[in-house]
């Protein structure tokens, strides 16, 4: 059974599977071992750049990407990904600019010893849209499939378009991933181009590292920094370069490039981090990061102001993203079992408990806004480990219990 789960093609029958196990009456700690140890990854897997083309159930178009696998790849050991999203995303080719930006017979590939990742986009299917989203989750559930990857190792890229994309993701679904690179970009552009709204504090959860130049033509330093200085006012880690005398291409790259590697290695995400903050407009989708999950927000917006809305900077008065919609938001801060909430328009949510980051033989405690929400223990179940496990495919990121938190407004 567990095979099938592991095996299957999309995350609907990933669930259907897990809902079955969690029928047979198993044990959990046996279970939870079982998945944190994770399938058997065989040697008899492709090597070198492979192919592939998605389904995309948001689009009803496949969606295809150049996977790189090292040629020296070998299944006992964990590989860090990057994915990397190229620019000019408005082409009409349903291929992007991968065969274009990407030379196979490059000798760096010799030597490469992790995964990379080049996906397409097209103004069918942009970076910032629900179906590149859905693309990303469908490329990361087929490789951790075929290949042994470090899940707290995987990195997205991206430069122009892709950049700016990766500010979206980092914004929308930053669970994934370990570090955010985004290039030559113009988070500033989202306003026009995103669906959803912009919380430059839902980007403090990974760190960045952000490259621009003095001489773009296209996002000019004059049009990029009010936003750094936004990133910076909300706390976001990250390093900023701001590149002398180079232009909108990626000339500079050979000089930062050992830096890039050095900020690589350095990034591991931690799974189950003891503070989290998010916001969120919607609570249909995009309202999780982590272990924190935002389930109903309120019908209008608090009048007291418990959390500060980062989105103005000295000497610009207007809001600098957009919101037409209420959001809710929270910090959550965790000191061994116990879980104080700072919400904001929050009226429900969820926090998914792993054995690894809670004690579940002693009582779990939570205070939302300065107030008691629940005090008790919480029994291991094993629906939740497997459902969790069917979504998030996480061998480090496994959940024993979702304990539910009524908020009092």
């Amino acid at each position: 059974m567990f095979a099938r789960l592991w095996n299957a093609t999309s995350l609907a029958e990933r669930l259907q599977i897990a809902t079955q196990i969690s029928t047979l009456g198993l044990d959990f700690d046996t279970t939870y071992q079982k998945l944190k140890k994770g399938r058997t990854y065989l040697n008899s897997v492709s090597r070198g750049f492979v192919e592939w083309t998605l389904e995309n159930v948001h689009s009803g178009k496949s969606h295809t990407c150049l996977v790189f696998i090292p040629y020296h790849y070998t299944p006992n050991k964990k590989y860090l990904v990057k994915v990397f999203w190229h620019g000019l995303v408005s082409t009409k080719n349903p291929r992007g600019y991968i065969d274009k930006i990407i030379d196979q017979e490059a000798d760096t590939y010799q030597k490469r010893e992790y995964i990379s990742i080049y996906p397409a986009g097209w103004n069918e299917s942009m970076w910032w849209g629900e179906s590149q989203l859905e693309n990303l989750n469908n490329i990361l559930a087929q490789l951790k499939q075929h290949y042994n990857i470090d899940e707290n190792r995987v990195h997205l890229a991206g430069m122009s378009d892709g950049g700016t994309g990766v500010y979206y993701v980092a914004n929308t679904q930053s669970t994934p991933w370990a570090s955010f690179f985004p290039y030559l970009a113009n988070i500033a552009g989202l306003n026009a181009l995103s669906s959803r709204q912009l919380y430059a504090s839902n980007l403090t959860n990974r760190p960045f590292l952000i490259v621009n130049t003095e001489k773009d033509e296209v996002f000019p330093p004059r049009i990029v920094l009010p936003f750094v200085e936004l990133l910076r006012k909300a706390k976001v880690r990250m390093d900023f370069q701001m590149i002398k005398g180079a232009a909108h291409d990626m000339g500079w790259f050979p000089k930062m490039k050992s830096k890039v590697i050095k900020f690589v290695n350095k990034q591991v995400r931690n799974p189950l981090p003891n503070q989290l903050y998010w916001e969120t407009e919607t609570t249909q989708k995009h309202q999780r990061i982590d272990w924190l999950v935002i389930d109903e927000l309120t019908p209008q917006a608090e009048e007291i102001q418990r959390l500060t809305d980062v989105n103005t900077i000295l000497g610009i008065d207007r809001q600098l993203f957009e919101r037409k919609k209420i959001s809710g938001r929270v910090i959550a801060q965790k000191v061994g079992n116990e879980v104080n909430l700072t919400t904001q328009n929050i009226q429900s949510m969820r926090l998914l408990c792993s054995p690894e980051h809670f004690n579940f033989d002693k009582p779990i405690t939570v205070f939302a806004n300065q107030q008691l929400v629940f005090e008790g223990k919480m029994d291991k179940n094993l629906e939740t480990l497997l459902q969790w496990h069917a979504k998030d495919l996480d061998r480090t990121m496994l959940y024993g219990a979702e304990l539910p938190i009524q908020i009092k407004t």
